[in-house]
Parts: structure tokens; sequence; C-alpha cells
């Protein structure tokens, strides 16, 4: 019985060691981002990944800092992996309910309403895409890494700055990016659907199990 309990405290501890680790890896990597030391950033979140493969902040950050690099296929392989975390549910999910380090310029505001179930189902869209910036978000928290601006009723500029394609369709609200950094953003099976909850423009992004990823609304 002895024993048992020695080892029982030993792995309670192992955990709060890998916990400890894990967060406060992310909490530097922030630090470096907002400091512009990508490179080493990325190292930190490589690491930050290795000790907790379902880290979701981790992923999200080490895409931002990629993208920071120029690297963009890095970066959406990084985005991609954070978005299958995301839609497993929030049990997967290790990274701190809140963040105090900011990397985006914009302003910050309370985050939106998560999609109603008709809109998760289509419709809910209008006959074109709100021009403007829009500001994204996954679990009330922010994504700038997934922010664009729609340009004009068929393109949009990406956080990387480049200009992309997207094709609306009007009745069933469904957008599809057909270039540009949002083309490859989402893995394989995901969706984005445009609507208006609340006449507020939103884009909502859906993984196969229809459960909401990611959402934007134009600010």
């Amino acid at each position: 019985m002895k024993a048992l309990l020695i080892i029982a405290t030993l792995l309670l501890a192992s955990m709060a060691i890998f916990c400890q680790s894990s967060t406060s890896l992310v909490a530097r990597g922030k630090q470096q981002i907002n400091a512009h030391q990508y490179k080493t950033a990325v190292a930190t979140l490589q690491q930050a990944v290795r000790i907790d493969p379902n880290n979701v902040e981790a992923y999200h950050l080490l895409g931002e800092a990629y993208s920071k690099l120029n690297m963009f296929s890095e970066a959406a392989q990084a985005y991609e992996k954070s978005a299958q975390i995301l839609t497993s549910g929030p049990a997967q999910n290790t990274a701190p309910a809140k963040t105090t380090a900011r990397t985006s310029t914009t302003p910050h505001r309370a985050a939106p309403t998560p999609t109603t179930a008709a809109a998760r189902n289509g419709g809910g869209g209008s006959g074109a895409v709100a021009l403007g910036n829009y500001q994204c978000w996954s679990w009330s928290q922010p994504r700038p890494f997934l922010n664009f601006t729609i340009l004009n009723g068929s393109q949009y500029t990406g956080s990387d700055g480049k200009t992309g394609n997207y094709v609306y369709e009007g009745g069933s609200g469904r957008i599809t990016f057909t270039s540009g950094f949002l083309k490859d953003a989402m893995p394989p099976g995901f969706r984005s659907v445009y609507h208006l909850p609340e006449g507020r423009p939103k884009v909502s992004f859906y993984g196969p199990s229809n459960s909401e990823a990611s959402y934007c609304e134009n600010k």
C-alpha cells in the first residue's frame, strides 16, 4: 500500500510538471512573438507541442510565428493541427482559458456569440458579403492568424497581406476561398458559411462533425 501511494504521488507530481512546462513555454512563446523574436518563438512553441500535442494555443501561436517569417505553408499546417484539435471538443484543449499577451494591433473587444444551429445548417446569408475587415476567434480568444479583409464581391486580403479569391453562394450562405491564404488554412472536410446573426456580418468555419472551429466577424 505504501509503495502504491508513493507511485501515485510521483505520477501526480509528473503531471503537474508536464502541465506547467507546456503552459510556461506557451507564455514564453507569446512574449517572444511580441518582441518580434519569431525564430526563437518557433523553437519554443515546437517544444511546447512536443510536450503537449493537444495544446491548441501553442499550435495557433506557432502558426502566427511562421506567418511572420513568411513561412506560410508551415503556418497553414500548424493551424490545420489546431483546427483538428478544436473540433475534437474542449476536453482535448490544454490551453489556458484566458490570454494576457496579444500580438494583434486590433483593439480588443468582447468575443462574438457562437453561431446558432440555424446558421450552422446553412442559409442566413445575403446577396453579397459585407466589405471590410473581419476579426477571427476560437473559444472566445482572438485568432489574428485568420483575420482577413473582404475587398469586393470576389476578392479578399489574408493575414499574409496577399490577395485571394472567393466565391459566395447567396442562397446557401456558403463562401469558398478558392485562392490565397484562406484556401488551405482549414483541413479537408471543412466548410465556411457567411451569415448575419443579429445583423452582424459573420463567417463561420465548420468541421466534418458540423462543429464550429472558428468564426470571424466584420468589425
